[in-house]
């Protein structure tokens, strides 16, 4: 698949994303315990150089965490968990070699795995029964998206006491089955926001809280759901400039009439899709 073309000559790509992303600007309820984005792994079937890339271009340290015969990695943020790197082996060799998969709360993983089941979901990974608080599963699109119970979160990592993940947003091929997985799985109300007559933004809120939008797959993308989440930076013109110069590539280019030019999405090396978000841009409040 090439991401980068497709992307960079999709204009529908960002024009959703703008659109949704201006609604996000409340911090969540925390009342509400499901269906709040509160963690990030990133798998990768090169660890070394996933650790290597994110550790000299947004300066994360990665720390070796052990279980068992299970070696994974905490990165790091100012000596603060905010993501882990999870060694993989691709089944598809013509498929990206890495993957970043935001984890959505539940209060109860059993109960949740059991009705993303029987609305057409697949469980890709499954520890509940072990450890009882982490799975991954995808939707009937295909979209990748983990499930953890929020008291084992290893930190605070995608919550608003940490600005760093701002903003996660479903590329879907059917807006509509995509928005009835979704809000029957979590009880999202869903809010469709129309940018033109023919196209439109679905906004996923709780409490009037947006945790998220669903926007139409660009039409020469392979036709999989796909999650994308966006990491706030100081600079985002230095961000980029580091990089490129540490082998990721630019897939959509910051421009004046976007946000100021204060926003990118970039592959990295391993082809994990990730956003960039300058910190004065006009969503600087946003959280999840």
């Amino acid at each position: 698949m090439n991401l980068k073309y497709t992307l960079c000559h999709s204009s529908v790509f960002f024009l959703m994303l703008i659109l949704s992303m201006t609604s996000y600007a409340s911090p969540p309820n925390e009342e509400t315990t499901s269906g709040r984005f509160v963690w990030i792994e990133l798998f990768t079937s090169n660890v070394d150089a996933s650790i290597d890339f994110y550790s000299k271009t947004f300066g994360w340290q990665a720390k070796e965490n052990i279980v068992g015969e299970k070696t994974t990695y905490l990165l790091l943020n100012k000596d603060k968990p905010i993501a882990r790197v999870v060694p993989r082996k691709p089944k598809d060799p013509q498929s990206n070699q890495a993957l970043w998969v935001g984890y959505l709360s539940t209060e109860n993983i059993e109960e949740t795995l059991d009705h993303a089941k029987k609305l057409g979901g697949h469980v890709i990974t499954d520890d509940s029964e072990k450890k009882r608080h982490k799975a991954i599963i995808s939707d009937p699109q295909g979209g990748i998206v983990g499930l953890m119970v929020e008291d084992s979160t290893p930190s605070q990592g995608m919550n608003h006491k940490n600005k760093l993940w701002v903003w996660s947003q479903l590329f879907s091929h059917n807006l509509q089955q995509a928005t009835q997985f979704y809000t029957q799985l979590f009880g999202y109300i869903a809010k469709n926001t129309e940018y033109s007559p023919d196209k439109q933004v679905v906004l996923l809120t709780q409490n009037t809280v947006t945790r998220a939008a669903i926007a139409p797959l660009p039409e020469k993308m392979p036709n999989r759901n796909r999650w994308v989440g966006f990491i706030s930076v100081p600079n985002l013109t230095d961000t980029l400039n580091k990089a490129k110069q540490y082998g990721a590539n630019v897939i959509y280019a910051p421009r004046p009439e976007v946000l100021d030019g204060r926003i990118s999405v970039i592959l990295d090396p391993n082809g994990a899709l990730v956003g960039l978000i300058e910190k004065e841009s006009t969503i600087k409040e946003a959280t999840l």
